[in-house]
């Protein structure tokens, strides 16, 4: 369900001319990121695995020299050692957070320089727009987080499940910066555009996309992920979530009055407000939908989930019968819902 607006503006505001290019920038600042990250994992794994050797000598030293000098000078080891990386913890994650500012401003600048000077104000703003968020969508894919040194392929799946409790705040950070630069792009145009279809489309999907970060992913690895969770149940996550997905609300009613009956309107509408828990609005907007497409299958199938959620068995029902001359099969899928 897209419309006009959203797919050919998305492939407008970048020419192919500096695609390449984009891409190209794209590549590096991915390439940076990722050996920070690899950086910052090989000093918490060199740490850990330091601690873990003097843990196992002063053990030792305990079970069958437990009066020796040595045990003395081992605890004093262990817990210089303890000290040393608490304070580099709190040193490195200053320069790590100024380190990922600096690939953020690069890419931004660098971007910045490879649009045509003669290009229209409109345009450049949403190429630059369009340019950050190619690169959100490269720091979003799981393989950003893996550590991929050979020596360590046997033991992927720990190491991944490591990383991801390690990098994913910074990630998320890196995402966030650079969804608001581009929401920072759109909001120039805004005022000087404030009734231009195409551009309150990108801006609706921006804030989509913003919100989306809040999300915990549908992978295995973050549902296993105990420190995953704790990240997204954060009052503070939550928040942004339902701030992002609320003005992704607005621009769609914007959208939804400027150019009616649109389904990629209502479809995103119905989805922020699933997001939400508003169960009531996203049925009215499924309503909406199944008016403009009253033969799609996928439209039908979720109102008459939504009536039979929301105990409108009568509703849902007659939603049945639409979808059994469609689709029986997924009419019966429906009807599960009911039994």
């Amino acid at each position: 369900m897209t419309t006009f607006y959203q797919t050919s503006s998305e492939k407008s505001f970048i020419f192919d001319s500096i695609a390449p290019e984009i891409e190209k920038k794209c590549r590096h600042s991915l390439g940076r990121v990722k050996r920070t990250l690899n950086s910052y994992f090989l000093f918490h794994f060199s740490f850990a695995f330091l601690l873990l050797l003097q843990s196992v000598l002063f053990v030792f030293l305990v079970t069958f020299k437990p009066t020796s000098f040595y045990l003395a000078t081992s605890l004093a080891l262990l817990f210089l050692t303890t000290f040393s990386y608490i304070i580099l913890i709190y040193y490195l994650n200053q320069k790590k957070r100024e380190e990922y500012i600096d690939v953020i401003s690069e890419f931004h600048n660098g971007t910045k320089k490879i649009i045509p000077q003669d290009t229209d104000i409109s345009e450049f703003h949403l190429s630059v727009a369009a340019s950050t968020f190619q690169l959100t969508t490269y720091l979003h894919q799981k393989e950003t987080y893996l550590f991929s040194l050979p020596p360590f392929k046997f033991c992927k799946s720990s190491l991944t499940k490591i990383c991801l409790a390690l990098h994913h705040k910074d990630l998320l950070f890196i995402q966030e910066s650079l969804i608001k630069l581009s929401l920072d792009h759109h909001k120039i145009l805004i005022i000087d555009l404030p009734t231009d279809l195409a551009l309150h489309t990108s801006f609706a999907n921006t804030f989509i996309a913003l919100s989306k970060i809040y999300v915990k992913p549908d992978d295995p690895h973050f549902k296993e992920s105990k420190w995953i969770d704790s990240i997204y149940s954060k009052e503070s996550i939550v928040q942004k979530f339902k701030n992002a997905t609320q003005k992704a609300i607005e621009e769609l009613n914007i959208l939804d009055e400027i150019a009616p009956q649109d389904p990629w309107t209502h479809a995103q509408l119905a989805n922020c407000y699933h997001h939400l828990s508003m169960k009531n609005e996203e049925i009215k907007e499924y309503e909406i939908l199944q008016r403009i497409l009253p033969k799609d299958k996928k439209v039908l199938f979720r109102l008459g989930f939504l009536y039979f959620q929301n105990t409108n068995n009568a509703k849902g029902l007659k939603i049945y019968s639409l979808l059994k001359e469609i689709d029986p099969a997924l009419s019966r899928e429906l009807l599960l819902h009911y039994i």
